[in-house]
């Protein structure tokens, strides 16, 4: 199961950091957990005899982690987006003159 959380996890973390200037990133990951999720299920029916005995401590510091990969895509979005060689300003726009009628 710890296996299983650390994947999720570094799927998030890169997804939402990297994500405001790769956006295909989110359809990787939406076909990932897609797919991650019925070969789970499907394991769970026929494979697996004996669930592992696990608390809610590895859930609640999985949840923590997604707070923090949360605002690191607040700030690499920002910084990426900012950026004037990913999002170039034309020179037309960046000097209108607005008092003109």
């Amino acid at each position: 199961m710890d296996y299983k959380y650390a994947n999720i996890l570094v799927v998030v973390t890169m997804t939402m950091t990297y994500g405001s200037g790769i956006p295909i990133m989110y359809l990787i990951a939406a076909c990932y957990f897609f797919v991650s999720y019925w070969v789970d299920k499907i394991l769970i029916f026929y494979n697996y005899r004996k669930p592992e005995f696990f608390d809610e401590r590895m859930a609640l510091s999985t949840l923590w982690w997604f707070k923090v990969a949360l605002i690191m895509h607040f700030v690499v979005g920002i910084l990426m987006l900012s950026n004037s060689h990913i999002l170039p300003v034309k020179a037309e726009s960046a000097q209108a003159d607005y008092n003109s009628e």
